[in-house]
């Protein structure tokens, strides 16, 4: 509970950074976020269900890969949380300057209220990881292999589930919401 927390503020508070960010350095954040958009302008040509798969693929395998790389002392976690609070945060300046504050989170919070804590709850099992890969250098008996069966466990119970369903929100309710 501690190291999600310890996620969390981490999240919160980059993503402020990034927010503040957007509107300090306004052209490179704007070229950032087309730079980011053209990336994917790809699934404007996916079928639904491709793009569900697409979607859901995308966040499974990157919350999966950040909690199994926590055991590097919980570091992967932690950038992965920092980078992607930043990224949103420009991305809700950015796009909320544009068509306003309102839809920009309409568009943001049906999936993100799943996928956000999703991530943030794997995150938080990587760095419960990284912990644990920590006490053990420092020569303490702890049991890596547990940890890491103890959290892929809880890993398909939690979070998985979320990104499926908010895989699911993003692909059916965001367009309509968004008038596509």
């Amino acid at each position: 509970m501690k190291s999600l927390l310890a996620v969390s503020v981490v999240f919160i508070l980059s993503l402020v950074s990034g927010y503040f960010f957007a509107f300090k350095m306004e052209e490179m954040a704007q070229g950032f976020v087309n730079q980011t958009f053209q990336q994917f302008e790809f699934v404007g040509d996916l079928e639904h269900y491709e793009l569900f798969a697409f979607i859901f693929a995308n966040n499974s395998l990157k919350a999966f890969a950040s909690m199994i790389l926590g055991i590097g002392f919980g570091i992967v976690p932690l950038l992965f949380v920092v980078l992607n609070g930043v990224i949103i945060g420009i991305v809700v300046a950015v796009v909320g300057s544009k068509i306003g504050m309102l839809p920009t989170l309409a568009l943001l919070i049906p999936h993100g209220i799943l996928e956000i804590p999703a991530i943030l709850i794997s995150t938080s099992y990587g760095l419960d990881l990284g912990i644990a890969s920590f006490r053990r250098v420092r020569g303490e008996d702890v049991d890596l292999n547990d940890t890491l069966i103890k959290n892929l466990k809880k890993f398909a119970k939690v979070p998985l589930p979320m990104l499926f369903m908010a895989a699911l929100i993003e692909t059916y309710i965001t367009p309509v919401l968004a008038g596509l």
